[in-house]
């Protein structure tokens, strides 16, 4: 079969799935087997394909019309402009962390800041921001021995795991730094009782990296507690929180002395994080 044929038969055979983006979908995981970029697909769309490449397209098409999350097929997923490993014992990096990232990169921290990322996962977040400031050091904290492995396996990769040192630990609990310059953490903040949970495609994510709570507020709310504890008398709080807890999040800040310097939306338009630094008093 040529490849032209086949990506026809893959795509449709998502959208019977009612997969959003079926043509994409197919194209992607094309190129996955085929260990090309999907641009190399257009200008070969009449290459003659093995039978094993046939069969191994038609397999992960089968995964992705299951509602298997396209990057766990393909075991990686683009975060600000970093290639990650990702698998299902992590949280797959959301482009709305992008903005909490953008905006850290903004504050006036030091040129050596020193920063944690709590539940850092696949270290998405900790890992961007050093890519892009060549003197931060970082330590990410995780639970989990298996994210934490996904992490090494990025620091490793990306040549960023000498300036990384990585922790395994709950939240802040596991920290003995207290002079650090910024805290930073996407943590789970969806309800438990949230129906978006029995979604198919987040039963494919760890629901410790989702939910938190009945409310979804219980790791920010230890979080945010904790802070002050590790914070210098300078340091920032960096919080990616769900659409509708911005209130709560600034209410929590203040009630922990915390001064909140930013409330910030995603690419949508959605209250998606908070940044507060120490204070005295609550403002």
């Amino acid at each position: 079969m040529v490849l032209h044929e086949l990506l026809a038969l893959l795509a449709g055979e998502l959208r019977g799935a009612k997969c959003e983006n079926a043509r994409l979908d197919a194209e992607l995981l094309m190129a996955h087997v085929l260990g090309v970029q999907r641009g190399w697909l257009y200008a070969h769309r009449d290459e003659s394909l093995t039978k094993a490449q046939a069969a191994l397209a038609q397999q992960l098409v089968a995964r992705r019309a299951n509602a298997e999350p396209l990057a766990q097929i393909i075991g990686r997923r683009e975060f600000w402009s970093l290639s990650l490993n990702v698998n299902r014992h992590v949280l797959t990096p959301r482009p709305e962390t992008e903005c909490l990232v953008e905006a850290v990169l903004r504050l006036p921290l030091s040129e050596c800041c020193e920063f944690v990322d709590a539940g850092t996962g696949s270290g998405a977040i900790a890992l961007a921001l050093l890519s892009e400031r060549p003197a931060w050091q970082g330590t990410a904290i995780d639970a989990d021995p298996d994210a934490l492995a996904v992490c090494h396996e990025n620091a490793q990769r990306l040549k960023l795991a000498k300036r990384l040192h990585i922790v395994r630990g709950d939240w802040l609990q596991s920290l003995s730094l207290h002079s650090i310059d910024l805290i930073v953490s996407n943590p789970p903040y969806i309800a438990a009782s949230d129906p978006h949970l029995q979604t198919p495609e987040l039963g494919f994510e760890p629901l410790h990296a989702l939910a938190s709570g009945s409310g979804g507020l219980d790791a920010l709310r230890e979080i945010i507690a904790a802070a002050s504890t590790h914070l210098n008398k300078n340091g920032v709080l960096a919080v990616e929180h769900g659409y509708d807890q911005q209130q709560a999040v600034v209410a929590l800040c203040r009630k922990n002395n915390l001064r909140v310097l930013e409330c910030g939306r995603d690419l949508a338009g959605q209250a998606r994080y908070v940044i507060a630094t120490m204070s005295s008093s609550a403002s």
